[in-house]
């Protein structure tokens, strides 16, 4: 049973992976945020044209549904991360992972991180509907607390089956349900050491405000690369 690691060996073990591997990287992570943006913010963009209750209500279908397609576009993400700490061949396309017939669960677990999501920001899409029409400081605080509340509850779920994309890559038989029980399952105890993990980055996202966001284009990888080796160490650990 290997021993866990400590936050500055994962990220020492994410800078080694990613020496000579940037520049096979940084163009997939471009064309996910790129596909992302279109397809949350032009929706997003379009709901606060619409002030009709019926309109609105197609309008979060539509966000909805977008949310469901970028779960899937994270999938492939995940898969070149992994397979590039894994030194496996890799390529811009793997974006398109989870569409592809032997990835059919993928769907499932795209559909439940998408719902949780959507459900934990509509109470503050509701209430802005309103506050945005009305000068009420009590129905605006109201309406900031809800989306505090929203993403405190999204963040908490989504850390508890933060590796079930790891744990389909790497069993693609599994089932949706059996990949989160099983990150679930993994996550247990480590928690606050992928809290910390994360929370070990704001730093340098807070240098990166000072390069007008350039300094994103290698932050990202960065991240994502030590997400990797927190679930290898994660599943060596509990072998």
């Amino acid at each position: 049973m290997s021993k866990i690691k400590r936050t500055e060996y994962l990220r020492a073990d994410a800078r080694g992976a990613l020496e000579g591997n940037y520049s096979a990287v940084i163009p997939s992570h471009i064309l996910f945020l790129v596909l992302k943006a279109f397809l949350l913010y032009g929706s997003g963009g379009f709901i606060n044209t619409l002030s009709s209750v019926g309109s609105f209500l197609i309008a979060e279908v539509i966000t909805y549904l977008s949310m469901i397609i970028v779960e899937v576009l994270n999938f492939g993400l995940n898969a070149i991360y992994l397979k590039m700490v894994c030194r496996h061949k890799f390529g811009s396309m793997d974006i398109f992972m989870g569409f592809k017939k032997e990835y059919k669960n993928v769907a499932g677990i795209a559909i439940f991180f998408a719902t949780v999501q959507f459900l934990c920001a509509l109470p503050y899409e509701i209430l802005s509907m309103f506050s945005l029409k009305s000068e009420n400081m009590i129905l605006f605080s109201i309406t900031m607390l809800s989306l505090a509340v929203g993403i405190v509850v999204s963040y908490v779920i989504r850390l508890h089956y933060s590796q079930a994309y790891f744990v389909l890559l790497d069993f693609p038989n599994k089932t949706a349900k059996e990949a989160l029980s099983m990150s679930k399952w993994l996550m247990k105890g480590s928690l606050v050491r992928r809290f910390y993990l994360e929370v070990g980055f704001v730093p340098l996202y807070l240098l990166s405000v000072f390069t007008c966001g350039l300094g994103m284009i290698w932050l990202f990888p960065y991240l994502h690369t030590t997400f990797v080796e927190f679930y290898l160490n994660l599943t060596d650990a509990k072998s």
